[in-house]
């Protein structure tokens, strides 16, 4: 009975790394587009939604390894971002509802992000983006999945070009985020935001990131348009020199 264990244990082991081979040379995993979860409604929460985003990495975010070193900047065409909203149901920050020992020290929020770490998804916030929102009288809250991870489309990688990997590291991240806040700002208030997409210095927006997420908030920090901005990090991973 020996042999035989020892003869299934071998059988198994080498089964699933000639499926993992073969899976990785010929057979790349598939993802679901975005398109197809929207058309179909295969949302993973209720608070789910769905964005086609272009935007732009900037030349101050440009010090990536996995990115070309130039001035110029690097766009990021068309990916379907799956994020998590929530909205405040009773009105935002002039709210009066929400726990006592909150209401003794209330901050006046117009928009909360939150960035997940490693291995995650933005599906991790789905039992504290309301609690933020509602007890912090924020007007909304944000929560993408990163580029590979998540629902979030993957974009495909041609070898040897550098900034394919543009939207895989921290400032795809960033850029990705940054462009869900200013765009539920320009919705809440058109009249603060200017013609070059830049946002009132009255508005106040707090960004949360955790773990490899935190670099990405710091990011985001970093290149969102002028505003009052409240970073708070939670176990960040942080690794490399300042940019």
């Amino acid at each position: 009975y020996t042999q035989y264990g020892y003869f299934l244990i071998i059988s198994i082991f080498i089964t699933i790394i000639s499926l993992m081979i073969i899976q990785e040379w010929f057979y790349f995993p598939s993802r679901i587009p975005a398109d197809t979860l929207i058309r179909k409604r295969w949302f993973p929460s209720r608070l789910s939604r769905f964005s086609n985003i272009d935007t732009e990495i900037p030349p101050e975010l440009n010090h990536d390894e996995s990115t070309s070193r130039d001035d110029a900047d690097i766009k990021i065409d068309g990916i379907g971002v799956h994020f998590i909203e929530c909205k405040n149901k009773s009105g935002g920050k002039d709210s009066k509802e929400g726990c006592d020992i909150v209401k003794k020290c209330r901050v006046d929020i117009d928009a909360i992000h939150l960035m997940h770490g490693f291995g995650n998804s933005s599906l991790d916030w789905i039992h504290t983006i309301e609690l933020l929102v509602e007890n912090l009288g924020a007007k909304v809250a944000i929560a993408h999945d990163g580029v590979g991870f998540g629902f979030t489309n993957r974009p495909p990688i041609r070898f040897g070009i550098t900034n394919d990997l543009a939207p895989y590291t921290s400032a795809g991240w960033a850029v990705l985020g940054n462009s869900l806040i200013l765009d539920r700002l320009r919705k809440d208030c058109r009249d603060d935001i200017t013609a070059d997409s830049s946002i009132s210095p009255q508005k106040r927006v707090v960004l949360i990131g955790h773990s490899m997420g935190a670099a990405a908030t710091l990011k985001m920090a970093l290149t969102l348009p002028a505003c009052e901005k409240i970073v708070i990090l939670v176990a960040p991973a942080l690794v490399g020199t300042p940019p």
